[in-house]
C-alpha cells in the first residue's frame, strides 16, 4: 500500500536513493528510520533496500565498503559517514532458528519487507512515492503495538532472538505486545537456547537501559527469561502495583530498574542483585550474598560479559550486605578497598533497590545512600589519596628512616594510608614521615609492632 505521507530523508540517503533511481534500479528509506520518523524521532541511521544487485550498487558509489556481500548488503560512505545498501531479497529455510540456509536476490520491495520481524519495521519510504507500508505498521504505531509480520510463531522460529527484539522494542517505545505475537513468544520460549550469550546479552542491555525496563515482565511471564536465566528465581510480576507486592523481591527489582538510571553497570547489577532469591532443588527460596554472587557468575558468564565487567559486578555484589555509613571516612575506606567504580555502582544501584521499597514515604537508607555517593563525589573531586601508590611517601622513604624492606614495612605504609584514610590532611610528606618516625621510635622503645601503634 503506498501512502500520501511524506518523510523527510536526509540529504546523504536521499542522493543514494536518487544515484540508483536515475540508474534504473528501484531503491527506499526502510526499516527503523522509517518507524523512527513516524513517530517523530531523529533516526540514528538510514538504511537503504534496492533492485540492485550489490555490484551494481558498487559500480554507483566511489567508495562503498563489503560489509555483508554474502547477504546483499554494501557500506556506501558519503561525507565520511556509512549507510547500508541491502538488494531486495527472500530468505530459505532456517535450519538453526537464527540463520537461512540461503539467501535469494529478488526484485519485488513487498517480498523483501515480508521477510522482516515485526509491523513497525516493515514499512519502506521513497521521496516521490511516500511511504510503503503493505502490513499495517503504520497503523500499529498508532495503537502502540508490536506485532509480527504474518504468523508470529513462523517469525520466532525463523530467528528466536526476535523474541528478545520484541520485548526490546516494547521497552524501548513503550508499546504493548500484541496478544499473538505474545502467545507464539509462550510456545516459542525454549528456542532461545540456539542463540548465543552475546547476541542475548546484546538485547538485553537494549531491553534494561530503556524508558521502560519493566518490559522485563514480558519475558518472565512468557517463559523466556527462564530460559535465558534458570537462576532468576520466581518472578510474579502480575501485582506490582497492589499493597501486597510490599514482599514481593521480584516487584522490588522491577521497581528498582525503572528508578535506577539508566546505565547499563547500574541496571544489570540492580538486576543481577535480585538473583539473592533463588529457588533451590526443593523449590525453597534463598536470599543470602553467597547465592547471589554465584547465581551472578553463572548470569555473567552464559551471557559472555568481558571479564572486566564480570569483575566488577561481582565485587559490588560481595559486598551489597555492608552496611553503608554517610561519613568521609567510612567512604574513603571502602573506596580504598573497592575502588571507587564498585563503590559508586554498589551506592546507586543499592539506592534504586532502596527507593523501590520507600514509596512516597521518606525512607532513611536511601538517604543514606545518596549522602555517601555525594561524599564519594567530593572525595573524587578533592583528590583524596586512597591507595598507597597515592601516598605522599614511598618505601624508599621509610627505608632512609631505617626500616627494613619486606614485611615490616608493607605493615607501615598500610597503617599510614590507614590514617589518611581517616584524615586526608596528613597525607603530607613531612607529616607522614614524622609519624613514622614515631612509629619507629615505638617500636625500637616498646617493641610494639606497627599495628598495636
Amino acid at each position: 500500500m503506498k501512502d500520501g505521507v511524506k518523510i523527510q530523508i536526509p540529504p546523504q540517503p536521499l542522493s543514494i536513493i536518487e544515484t540508483l533511481n536515475k540508474n534504473g534500479f528501484e531503491a527506499y528509506a526502510v526499516g527503523g528510520c522509517v518507524r523512527d520518523s513516524l513517530l517523530g524521532q531523529t533516526p540514528d541511521d538510514w538504511d537503504i533496500a534496492t533492485s540492485a544487485r550489490p555490484e551494481e550498487v558498487k559500480s554507483l558509489f566511489e567508495k562503498t565498503v563489503d560489509t555483508g556481500i554474502r547477504h546483499g548488503t554494501v557500506t556506501v560512505i558519503l561525507s565520511g559517514k556509512g549507510y547500508e545498501v541491502t538488494t531486495f531479497r527472500a530468505e530459505g529455510r532456517y535450519l538453526d532458528f537464527r540463520r537461512p540456509e540461503k539467501v535469494e536476490f529478488i526484485t519485488a520491495l513487498e517480498e523483501d519487507l515480508c521477510r522482516r520481524d515485526f509491523t513497525v519495521n516493515a514499512m519502506a519510504c521513497h521521496p516521490v512515492l511516500g511511504l510503503i507500508d503493505p502490513f499495517g505498521g503504520r497503523e500499529d504505531l498508532k495503537k502502540r503495538l508490536i506485532r509480527a509480520v504474518g504468523c508470529a510463531r513462523t517469525r520466532f522460529e525463523e530467528d528466536a532472538l526476535r523474541m528478545l527484539r520484541a520485548a526490546r522494542f516494547s521497552a524501548q517505545l513503550g508499546f504493548q505486545l500484541e496478544a499473538q505475537t505474545y502467545e507464539a513468544l509462550k510456545s516459542c520460549r525454549s528456542l532461545i537456547a540456539n542463540i548465543s550469550g552475546e547476541r542475548i546479552r546484546d538485547e538485553m542491555t537494549r531491553l534494561l537501559v530503556s524508558p521502560h525496563p519493566e518490559k522485563l515482565a514480558l519475558l518472565c511471564h512468557s517463559g523466556v527469561l527462564g530460559h535465558i536465566m534458570p537462576e532468576f528465581g520466581p518472578c510474579d510480576f502480575d501485582n506490582c502495583n497492589s499493597p501486597e507486592s510490599a514482599k514481593s523481591p521480584a516487584c522490588h527489582t522491577l521497581r528498582a530498574l525503572t528508578l535506577a538510571e539508566p546505565d547499563r553497570l547500574v541496571r544489570w547489577t540492580v538486576l543481577l542483585a535480585g538473583l539473592g532469591f533463588l529457588r533451590t532443588s526443593a523449590g525453597a527460596v534463598k536470599g543470602d550474598g553467597a547465592v547471589r554472587v554465584e547465581a551472578a557468575f553463572h548470569v555473567l558468564s552464559h551471557l559472555r560479559f568481558d571479564s572486566k565487567t564480570a569483575r566488577l559486578i561481582q565485587k559490588v555484589l560481595e559486598n551489597w550486605d555492608e552496611e553503608i555509613t554517610p561519613s568521609g571516612s567510612w567512604v574513603r575506606k571502602a573506596a580504598s578497598r573497592m575502588g571507587i567504580e564498585a563503590l559508586d555502582l554498589l551506592l546507586k544501584a543499592k539506592e534504586a533497590m532502596a527507593r523501590s521499597r520507600c514509596g512516597k514515604r521518606p525512607d532513611e537508607t536511601a538517604d543514606r545512600l545518596i549522602k555517601a555517593g555525594e561524599i564519594l563525589k567530593e572525595t573524587i573531586e578533592r583528590q583524596h589519596c586512597l591507595t598507597l601508590r597515592s601516598m605522599a611517601v614511598n618505601g624508599n622513604d621509610l627505608a632512609s628512616l631505617g626500616f627494613k624492606r619486606g614485611e615490616e614495612m608493607g605493615q607501615i605504609l598500610r597503617r599510614l594510608l590507614d590514617m589518611v584514610l581517616e584524615n586526608p590532611k596528613l597525607n603530607e610528606r613531612d607529616t607522614l614521615l614524622s609519624l613514622a618516625k614515631q612509629m619507629l621510635s615505638s617500636r625500637e622503645k616498646h617493641g610494639h609492632t606497627p599495628e598495636s601503634l
